[in-house]
C-alpha cells in the first residue's frame, strides 16, 4: 500500500546497495586488520601473515553486517504488512490524508461500509470535494486542534454518506510522518449513530417512566418479577423503588394466584398481542383498589418482558354507578310517563268518541231540524274539535307504543302506488280548503313493499297532512315514488310551504318537537308527526331524509331497503 507510512528507508535499499555495503565493509576491516599488525609488528609488513587474516577478517565483518541488515529488513517488512492487515480490517472507521492538502491517501474496509463510497471514489478527494461534514466549522475547529497538539481524542462530528444519511462519529486522529518526510493524519473513529439514538430513546423512555400520570411496571415474562417500575406505580402501592424491584405481580394482583396463572396470562399475551383488561391490585397495607391494566409483550435482547400501565379507576367506577343510577331512574321516570300517556290516551278515547258522535248526530240533524242554524254550526266546531284532539292522542298512543315496542305490526305484500292513491282522496277534501293543489307522478309499475299497510298509509298521511298544513294558498303537494339503482325503493313528498332552517330539522323529528315560536304559531298540532313517521320508517329498516329552505319549500324523502322490495 504505497500511500501507508513505510517503514525507515535505509532498511529498504536495493540489492545493488546491499553490494556496495558489503565492499566497503570489507575493505575497512582489512585495512584495519593490516593496521593492527603493523602496529604490533614494529611497522614491520609481511605480506603473507597480513593480507590473508585481513581479507578474512573483512570478509566476515561485511558479511555480518549484511546478515543485520537483511534480518531488519525482514522484521520492518513483517511489521508493515501487520500494520496493513490491521488497518484494513480494523471495525473503526480508518483513514490517511494529506496534512496539507487534505486528500484521501486511503480508507478501510469499514469506512467504505459505513459512509458507501467506494475507495476508488475516494482517494485524492478531500472531505470537502466528498461532501462529508455536516459542520465544517466543526471541522475547522477539529483541524486547528491539531495542528497545535498533534493529535485530538474523541472528537465528536457528523458525516453524511453517500445515500445521504447523517452518521454521528466518535473520531481520534493523529499526526503522522511519512517516508518521503511527508505529514499526514492517521484518522480512527466510531459510528455512534446507533447508540446515540438508543440514548436519546432511553431518556425519552425514562422521561415518560418518571412523568406518568399512570403505574407503569415491567416485568420478567418468565416468573413476573418487577424489573423496573416508575414513581407513579410506588406511589399508588405505597411501595418503595427498592421493595417493588424484585417483587412479582402476584404480589400485587389477587386475580394472578400463582405460577400457572401467570404462565396462562402470558399464552394469552402470545396470542391476542396485547390486551386492556380490569383487575384489582393490592396496596402495601392490603387495601385492595380497582386498575385498568394495557398490557403487552415487548421483546429486548433476546428477553421476553411484560409491560403493563395501570390506571385507579375507582373514580371512574363510581362515575359509572352513579350515571347507571341516573340512567335507570331517567328510564323509569320515562316508563312512567309512557304508562301515564298510554292509560289517559283509553280513558280519554272513550267519552271523547262519545262527544263527537254526539256532535255528528246534532249536525247531521238525524232525529229532526235543529231550529237554530247556530246549533248546527255548534255541533261542526264540536265535532271538529274533537276529531283534533282524537288525533292527537292517537298520536300519543302511538309513541307510548313506539317507546314500549309494543306497537303491533302486520307486515304483507303492500301495492305502494294504490296506498298513495288511497291517501291523496282521503286528504284531498283538507287540500282543498286550504287551497294547496295536491299532485302526483307515481309510476304504476312499481313493485310491491313488504310492510305493514296501515303503517304505511300513517307515514303517507302524516307527511302529506303536515306538508298541506304549512303550505300557503296557492301552492303546491307533489308526491313521487320509484326505485334506485341499488334496488331501493323511495318515496318524496315536496311541498311549496314556509320551509325551515337546515339546524331546526333535527328538532322536527324529535318527540313534541316545533320549530318557531309556540305562542305566536298559527298552525295546529302536537309536533308528533315526524316523530311518529321516523319511527315507523325506522321500524322497516327504511330512512327518513329531509332537505327544506326557508320560504320556499320542503322535501321529505323515504327510503325502504332492497331486502323489502318485492318485483310483480
Amino acid at each position: 500500500m504505497a500511500t501507508l507510512v513505510k517503514p525507515v528507508a535505509w532498511i529498504e535499499r536495493p540489492v545493488f546497495a546491499e553490494v556496495v555495503g558489503f565492499l566497503f565493509g570489507f575493505v575497512i576491516a582489512a585495512v584495519m586488520v593490516i593496521i593492527v599488525h603493523t602496529v604490533v609488528r614494529e611497522h614491520t609488513f609481511i605480506w603473507p601473515e597480513v593480507f590473508l587474516p585481513a581479507v578474512l577478517t573483512g570478509m566476515l565483518a561485511s558479511f555480518a553486517v549484511f546478515l543485520s541488515r537483511r534480518s531488519l529488513t525482514k522484521n520492518s517488512a513483517r511489521a508493515h504488512d501487520l500494520f496493513v492487515s490491521a488497518f484494513r480490517m480494523s471495525p473503526a472507521l480508518s483513514a490517511i490524508t494529506d496534512l496539507e492538502t487534505s486528500e484521501h491517501l486511503d480508507v478501510n474496509d469499514t469506512w467504505v461500509n459505513t459512509l458507501g463510497i467506494t475507495r476508488e471514489d475516494v482517494i485524492g478527494k478531500t472531505a470537502m470535494e466528498l461532501g462529508l461534514w455536516v459542520d465544517l466549522e466543526a471541522r475547522t475547529r477539529l483541524m486547528q486542534t491539531l495542528r497545535e497538539n498533534g493529535s485530538v481524542r474523541g472528537f465528536e462530528a457528523q458525516l453524511t454518506g453517500r445515500d445521504g444519511t447523517v452518521h454521528d462519529i466518535l473520531m481520534d486522529c493523529d499526526i503522522i510522518h511519512s517516508d518521503e518526510n511527508r505529514q499526514q493524519v492517521m484518522w480512527s473513529g466510531r459510528d455512534v449513530t446507533q447508540h446515540k439514538q438508543n440514548t436519546r430513546s432511553l431518556k425519552l423512555f425514562h422521561g415518560v417512566m418518571a412523568e406518568s400520570k399512570d403505574a407503569i411496571f415491567i416485568s420478567n415474562a418468565e416468573d413476573g418479577t418487577f424489573v423496573e417500575v416508575n414513581d407513579q406505580a410506588c406511589r399508588s402501592l405505597g411501595y418503595n423503588r427498592e421493595e417493588l424491584i424484585g417483587m412479582r405481580i402476584m404480589d400485587i394482583d389477587p386475580q394472578i394466584d400463582g405460577p400457572e396463572s401467570w404462565k396462562k396470562h402470558v399464552e394469552n399475551l402470545k396470542k391476542n398481542g396485547g390486551m386492556i383488561l380490569r383487575s384489582t391490585h393490592r396496596r402495601k397495607d392490603g387495601q385492595l383498589f380497582p386498575v385498568e391494566v394495557g398490557i403487552r409483550l415487548v421483546t429486548f435482547k433476546d428477553r421476553t418482558y411484560n409491560v403493563g400501565v395501570a390506571r385507579d379507576i375507582s373514580e371512574t367506577l363510581r362515575g359509572e354507578a352513579d350515571l347507571k343510577r341516573a340512567k335507570d331512574s331517567a328510564e323509569y321516570a320515562n316508563h312512567l310517563k309512557t304508562q301515564f300517556l298510554a292509560n289517559m290516551s283509553h280513558e280519554l278515547r272513550t267519552p271523547l268518541n262519545a262527544i263527537i258522535g254526539f256532535a255528528d248526530i246534532l249536525k247531521g240533524e238525524m232525529f229532526g231540524p235543529l231550529g237554530n242554524d247556530r246549533y248546527k254550526e255548534y255541533a261542526n266546531d264540536i265535532s271538529d274539535s274533537g276529531g283534533h284532539l282524537l288525533n292527537v292522542i292517537t298520536d300519543i298512543l302511538d309513541v307510548s307504543r313506539i317507546e314500549t315496542g309494543t306497537l303491533d305490526f302486520k307486515e304483507e305484500d303492500v301495492n305502494l302506488e294504490r296506498t298513495i292513491i288511497s291517501c291523496l282522496r282521503l286528504m284531498q277534501r283538507r287540500a282543498d280548503d286550504a287551497e294547496v293543489k295536491l299532485l302526483t307522478e307515481v309510476p304504476e309499475t312499481l313493485p310491491l313493499l313488504w310492510a305493514d299497510q296501515l303503517r304505511i298509509k300513517q307515514v303517507i298521511i302524516n307527511l302529506l297532512g303536515n306538508a298541506i298544513k304549512f303550505t300557503p294558498a296557492g301552492g303546491a303537494v307533489i308526491v313521487d315514488a320509484g326505485t334506485e339503482e341499488n334496488g331501493v325503493l323511495w318515496l318524496s313528498i315536496v311541498d311549496t310551504g314556509i320551509g325551515m332552517l337546515p339546524e331546526d330539522i333535527p328538532k322536527a323529528l324529535e318527540p313534541f318537537g316545533q320549530v318557531g315560536d309556540l305562542m305566536t304559531h298559527p298552525h295546529e298540532g302536537s309536533g308528533l308527526g315526524l316523530y311518529i313517521v321516523k319511527s315507523l320508517v325506522e321500524s322497516h329498516e327504511g330512512s327518513v331524509e329531509i332537505e327544506s329552505t326557508p320560504k320556499k319549500g320542503t322535501t321529505v324523502i323515504v327510503r325502504f331497503p332492497k331486502a323489502r322490495v318485492r318485483r310483480l
